[in-house]
């Protein structure tokens, strides 16, 4: 072998060339050094859960699926507990993930139940982005203590279905963790009160520079509200559903905000947008559900007081359609490079201009 395959960090570079995980695969047969680095980047992004389970050994682990074609139901069973070989091959796997998706898996918590009852030390030490999508009507755990551990920048939390429950205490055990946090992403419908103070209590004492929250709008507002006083927030992405909520206002904030991109009542959006101070703003995209209320010029002229914008995007999705005297204060942005207003309807492609 050419002495040049000795230097991992050029080989790991050439590696990083190959985007099919089955190419990698090849490569970590070739010789020990690639089988080093390719193992490395094959695992440093995990697309579910239930691959680690591949770790064992198939007499040890039965996986079935189950329901509809299209989204179909995995239940896995453990049919003998692993050995502590077998298990220190998962975690040699497990330290080298850094990016991971839980989606739902039937029987986790079975799972979990093994490693805390036989305390198992399986921890990802380098994990920084975490993506879980739970159905909190077949759960009765939190995932979340698996990864005490980490150095989570990225977290990603979908709930679907309600817990409270289940929601509560997963929320409370993210606020004890101390972790690095830069990226929130936040569904759930709804997010119980107690849950919206734990958010609140995290907001307040981390510098998120991206948040998104994906929630009923009355139990976004307040959020919101302190999401504003975010000093390093950086990008805004707001999915509210359940029609217009109780606030027509929030107080000033948002100094270091670059992007907002919203979906929802147009009150909201407008009480959102005018709340911005930046004067770094660059982008808005947004998607105005239902009938506008007030002045519709209001939202552009908001929008043209913006004077860095460079992209500007707009959505009114079975509402009022906009007139030109509207739009003409946008025309006072002499930085935008990019601009759209697009009409959309339950009988309409969102894209049909």
């Amino acid at each position: 072998m050419h002495r040049i395959w000795n230097f991992p960090e050029l080989l790991s570079c050439i590696l990083l060339f190959l985007d099919e995980k089955s190419d990698l695969l090849q490569c970590s047969l070739v010789c020990r050094a690639f089988s080093a680095e390719a193992t490395r980047l094959i695992w440093k992004e995990v697309d579910d859960f239930h691959q680690l389970l591949g770790c064992f050994p198939r007499d040890i682990v039965s996986i079935k699926l189950s329901g509809p074609e299209g989204e179909p139901i995995q239940t896995f069973l453990l049919l003998d507990l692993p050995n502590p070989t077998e298990w220190n091959h998962m975690r040699s796997r497990v330290n080298m993930i850094r990016e991971l998706t839980i989606s739902d898996l039937d029987n986790y918590d079975a799972l979990l139940e093994v490693i805390h009852r036989h305390q198992i030390n399986l921890t990802f030490p380098v994990l920084i982005s975490l993506h879980l999508h739970v159905a909190v009507t077949k759960r009765s755990q939190s995932f979340l203590p698996l990864f005490s551990a980490s150095r989570l920048q990225k977290l990603e939390i979908s709930f679907q279905g309600s817990n409270k429950r289940l929601i509560n205490k997963l929320m409370k055990a993210l606020l004890a963790q101390a972790h690095p946090l830069r990226r929130l992403e936040i569904a759930a419908t709804p997010l119980p009160k107690q849950s919206q103070g734990h958010l609140t209590q995290l907001l307040e004492t981390t510098p998120f520079d991206y948040l998104c929250l994906m929630l009923n709008t009355v139990d976004g507002e307040d959020i919101v509200q302190v999401a504003a006083r975010l000093p390093q927030l950086r990008e805004l992405d707001l999915k509210f559903t359940g029609g217009d909520g109780e606030r027509a206002e929030y107080s000033p904030g948002f100094q270091s905000l670059v992007c907002l991109d919203t979906w929802g009542p147009y009150t909201s959006a407008l009480a959102v947008a005018c709340a911005i101070n930046s004067p770094d703003m660059e982008k808005v995209h947004m998607i105005l559900q239902g009938e506008i209320t007030g002045l519709r010029a209001s939202l552009f002229r908001v929008i043209a007081s913006m004077a860095n914008l460079k992209s500007v995007s707009l959505t009114f999705w079975d509402s009022s359609i906009p007139q030109w005297a509207d739009v003409e204060p946008l025309l006072s942005c002499r930085f935008i490079s990019k601009f759209s207003i697009m009409l959309g309807s339950s009988g309409l492609e969102v894209d049909d201009q």
